[in-house]
C-alpha cells in the first residue's frame, strides 16, 4: 500500500528539519528531529525539534463540484528545545546564555521554514502541498521550562495545504 499524500508531506517536513546542521550552513547541529513534541524529561539530547501534526480538514469549498478532488488543510506544530549547561535559576548570567542558544535555534527554524519548506512542494506534480501561514505570519514563542529553568523552548505553527487529492488520498 502506498503512502498517503499527507504521509508524504509529513516525511518531507521532517526530512527538511533534519537538514539543520552546521555543515549545511545553519548555526546548530540538531540532535533529534522527532514526529512528536515530547515532555522535556524525555529528551536526552539537545537541541531537539519536535513536529506534531494536528487537526486535518477537508474544506467543502475546496472540493470540485463532483466531490472527487479534495484539498486537505493540516495544522503543524513545531517545538524546538535547547538546554543550559547550568541551572539558570541559581546563575542568572546563564539565563542569557540559554536564550542565546534559543535565539540561535529560532534563527535556524526561520531559515528552514521560509527557505526550505514554505513553498518547496507547491509545484511538485506528484505531491503538491505548501505552507499557509496563520494570519499571514509566522510567530515564535520563547520560554524557559524544566527544573530550575534549564531548558529553553520555542514553538511555532502553520498549516499545510495538500492540493488536488482524489478520494484515495494517495
Amino acid at each position: 500500500m502506498s503512502e498517503s499524500r499527507f504521509e508524504n508531506a509529513r516525511t518531507a517536513i521532517l526530512t527538511k528539519f533534519r537538514t539543520i546542521t552546521k555543515a549545511n550552513g545553519y548555526r546548530n547541529d540538531i540532535a533529534n528531529v522527532v514526529p512528536a513534541i515530547r515532555w522535556q524529561q524525555n529528551i536526552t539530547a539537545f537541541p531537539e525539534i519536535g513536529v506534531e501534526f494536528g487537526d486535518s480538514v477537508l474544506p467543502g469549498d475546496r472540493m470540485d463540484s463532483a466531490r472527487t478532488v479534495y484539498d486537505e488543510i493540516v495544522r503543524v506544530y513545531v517545538a524546538g528545545f535547547v538546554k543550559s549547561d547550568t541551572e539558570t535559576a541559581t546563575d542568572p548570567e546563564n539565563i542569557s546564555k540559554l536564550f542565546e542558544k534559543l535565539e540561535s535555534l529560532i534563527h535556524d527554524l526561520k531559515i528552514c521554514i521560509t527557505k526550505e519548506i514554505l513553498t518547496a512542494y507547491v509545484a511538485s506534480a506528484t505531491n503538491k502541498w505548501n505552507v499557509e501561514l496563520s494570519e499571514n505570519k509566522l510567530t515564535f514563542t520563547r520560554d524557559r521550562i524544566g527544573k530550575n529553568g534549564t531548558i529553553g523552548v520555542t514553538v511555532t505553527e502553520f498549516n499545510i495545504r495538500i492540493r488536488g487529492q482524489d478520494n484515495t488520498f494517495s
